[in-house]
């Protein structure tokens, strides 16, 4: 599990550079979508307006109006009027009018939707609109408007979703691509067909959807192959391919990846023939296929190839590639020494010397790992050596060397907030970030070597000239956040924001989240009022993003009077942003304004009409009719889950939350079965599904299955749940096991009393079951908590 503190990688894969489209820059952003005054030249002449000023020689004939032999058709007029409103539009580009300009080109793919030139120009003024999903929304589906008219709107829409991809929405470039393939007028077989389900491959394959990338790659890969009067042109196929053997060897991994392997084979070959020059290339390759294969001993053989050419193209995979098979020949003990007469013949190979001290330190060789990593490290920031000697120096107890290596570490390698994101890495890329992450976690468990480095690093703020540098404060108190030192992380959290004139923001927003997690509320809110005061242009920006962290914080804190100032004075800096608005709401229902809580949720709901919002819509949705069951009206509670399931059946959430109120109610149940467990096709592991199920089993009488969902419940993520106990003690005492059903009771009690605003009622109903008065005694004066 990666640290959650992680930065972002970088996204670099070889094909993108063929999927190329010129953006505009420096646009401001805009969301005005007035039309512009229209351009002269869309203006027909009037036919009997005179023809004066016009100057005649004396023996001229007077002026006539040109009569055309053939009038123009109505086409030719909208193209013409389309042309204007272009050219009206590059005007007002040229001039940096961006609002006008957006306008007039849409106006001109309005009156002409085959106008290509007009969509090329809007398009990228669209998606480059800062902070406007509804511009980007409407770029797509111009993309794909483009494509449904004329053949180069295609083009369009690929370089749209390669825009996309670069961007880290590899997904949504993949839908994309998806939808362009399901129109109409694209030509099966064709050239623009095969590019886009290339194009849709990689985006799979980055996406980490390797079946769907190998289904994609497939219709290509036997497109190329073809010989026969339906085989593409030399032509055609360059432009497929770009550079063939690269082409051909991702084509040939993704098909091995998805256990292909004859396909696999053939794509192999296929890159070999482009590759005469470097046969190695195709024995490793070969040597995947044979390992997958259950051949360990080809495929030795043919590993041994690629390192006789002393390449590096594999990087650190060929020599992983060995480790596996001589553990699966069960030959392991010839690894080192394999390693070291490779490295001997070919000491320039970095990636070869890194994986041998790696192994050096697993094999305990800390000083022999140290001399090679400092010896291919020198005069480089090469992150695999620093990483190395992270690992060196922590099970070595050296806090100066280990600080030194952590903070050069830390500079260099791309690491991930999120998985999605680590598998668009590239493999040595990321297996030296899942590497550096491990050490990470091993060092916050290490209270010893943690005492030493956080030691140093006080040692280094202090005296007259600290030395500590802005990284080392910034890392150690990330460090100490993972390990849960509290004063640690205040202290070099500060130090960080205190170094820099202009903090950057991310050093309040992980301060104050740090201290909101340990449910330092007064001290988070602290943390985010001096980010919202700040006088940094920076801050002063997103001044409106800390003011509604600090309203949470706030209300947490038991303020709800400021918390609410503080969210009413985001939404004045912000006030179509929706989310503030949502969260204003939460205060109101947190803070038991159950009556306030409700006009503003309904307001969200009303605000919330484009796709945008749709999500924030439905959540507004979901914690609306939660506030009327809790006001007591279960009619209207239910009335908005019908109508969401009305316009998606499928809704997961909408199918639980109505099933568990028909359950709660004893009405409808086995409906309301069916709908649980449609909710949990959608999401098997969620607490409060399995929880749902097990209570309408319960109301069904199926008291055994009811406690297996409900102690599955209590074992997933956000089961330590006062209603989930609740039930389970019901349960137990149903079955007739009343010790089972008191422990159950007795934890959901003491969930529910350490909540920041218990529900009264659910703490009272507790009480009642444990046979407890208000004070938590039972008649013999002893609490819950000593009750056996």
């Amino acid at each position: 599990m990666l640290a959650g503190w992680l930065r972002n990688g970088a996204l670099s894969r070889t094909m993108l550079a063929l999927l190329a489209l010129a953006w505009g820059s420096g646009l401001r952003p805009a969301v005005a979508d007035d039309q512009p005054p229209a351009p002269p030249m869309a203006t027909p002449l009037n036919e009997e307006a005179p023809l004066n000023g016009l100057p005649l020689q004396p023996a001229d004939d007077p002026p006539a109006r040109f009569e055309p032999r053939q009038p123009r058709s109505d086409a030719d007029q909208q193209r013409l009027a389309s042309l204007a409103w272009y050219m009206t539009g590059q005007l007002h580009q040229s001039r940096q009018e961006f609002d006008e300009a957006v306008a007039a080109f849409r106006q001109a793919v309005r009156i002409d939707p085959a106008a290509i030139d007009a969509y090329r120009t809007l398009i990228p003024l669209l998606y480059t609109r800062a902070d406007d999903d509804e511009d980007r929304e409407e770029a797509r589906e111009l993309a794909l408007q483009a494509a449904g008219r004329t053949a180069d709107g295609y083009d369009l829409v690929r370089g749209l979703a390669a825009v996309m991809a670069r961007g880290g929405d590899v997904g949504e470039a993949a839908a994309l691509l998806g939808k362009a393939l399901e129109l109409p007028n694209l030509q099966k077989g064709s050239l623009t067909e095969l590019l886009l389900r290339r194009d849709v491959g990689l985006f799979y394959r980055l996406g980490g959807n390797g079946e769907k990338a190998a289904e994609s790659y497939r219709l290509v890969f036997e497109a190329l192959q073809k010989t026969d009067d339906e085989a593409l042109s030399e032509e055609d196929r360059e432009k497929l391919l770009g550079d063939p053997g690269t082409t051909y060897d991702e084509m040939g991994q993704v098909f091995l990846d998805a256990k292909l392997p004859d396909l696999a084979v053939k794509a192999f070959e296929e890159a070999a023939r482009f590759r005469a020059s470097r046969p190695a290339i195709h024995s490793y390759n070969l040597a995947t296929v044979f390992r997958q294969t259950g051949q360990p001993e080809k495929a030795l053989n043919e590993l041994q190839k690629y390192f006789d050419a002393e390449l590096q193209s594999k990087g650190r995979a060929a020599y992983q590639l060995l480790k596996e098979l001589l553990d699966e020949l069960e030959r392991g003990d010839e690894l080192l020494p394999k390693l070291e007469e490779l490295a001997e013949k070919d000491p320039r190979n970095n990636p070869l010397q890194y994986f041998l001290a790696d192994e050096y330190v697993e094999s305990g060789k800390l000083d022999e790992a140290e001399k090679l990593y400092t010896r291919t490290l020198s005069g480089t920031q090469d992150p695999r050596g620093a990483v190395g000697l992270v690992s060196i120096y922590r099970r070595q107890d050296r806090p100066e060397d280990l600080l030194d290596a952590l903070t050069r570490a830390f500079t260099v390698v791309p690491l991930p907030e999120d998985e999605e994101t680590l598998k668009r890495l590239n493999a040595d890329l990321r297996d030296l970030a899942e590497r550096f992450a491990s050490e990470i976690d091993a060092l916050a468990e290490d209270e010893s070597v943690l005492d030493g480095l956080m030691e140093l690093g006080r040692k280094l703020q202090s005296g007259d000239e600290p030395k500590l540098e802005f990284v080392q404060a910034y890392f150690l108190g990330k460090i100490a956040a993972q390990a849960k030192r509290t004063e640690d992380v205040e202290n070099f959290y500060r130090r960080a924001i205190d170094m820099r004139n202009d903090p950057p923001a991310v050093l309040y927003r992980e301060l104050g989240e740090y201290l909101v997690g340990e449910d330092e509320y007064g001290k988070a809110a602290a943390v985010y009022e001096e980010a919202a005061n700040h006088t940094s242009d920076n801050l002063q920006e997103v001044r409106w993003l800390f003011l509604y962290f600090q309203s949470f914080a706030l209300e947490q804190g038991g303020k709800t009077d400021a918390a609410l100032a503080a969210i009413e004075e985001a939404i004045g800096l912000r006030p179509d942003n929706l989310s503030l608005r949502f969260q204003n709401g939460w205060i109101h229902l947190h803070s038991g304004e159950l009556d306030r809580a409700a006009e503003v949720y309904k307001d969200v709901i009303a605000r919330a009409s484009s796709a945008r919002n749709m999500e924030l819509m439905r959540r507004s949705q979901f914690v609306l009719s939660s506030v009327y069951v809790q006001q007591g009206d279960m009619e209207k509670g239910e009335q908005i889950l019908v109508e969401v399931l009305e316009e998606e059946p499928d809704n997961v959430q909408a199918n639980n939350d109505l099933g568990y109120l028909w359950a709660d109610q004893g009405k409808n149940l086995e409906r309301a079965r069916k709908m649980i467990e449609k909710a949990l096709e959608g999401d098997p592991e969620n607490a409060a599904y399995l929880d749902s199920m097990g209570w309408v089993l319960f109301r069904l009488g199926e008291f055994e299955k009811a406690r297996d969902y409900l102690q599955q419940a209590s074992s997933k993520e956000g089961g330590e749940d006062s209603t989930i106990y609740d039930h389970m003690g019901d349960c137990e005492q149903k079955l007739g096991d009343e010790e089972a059903a008191r422990t159950a009771w007795k934890k959901a009690l003491e969930l529910e009393t350490d909540k920041t605003s218990p529900d009264e009622e659910m703490l009272e109903k507790l009480r009642s079951k444990l046979g407890l008065d208000g004070d938590g005694k039972d008649e013999s004066g002893t609490t819950a908590s000593s009750d056996n």
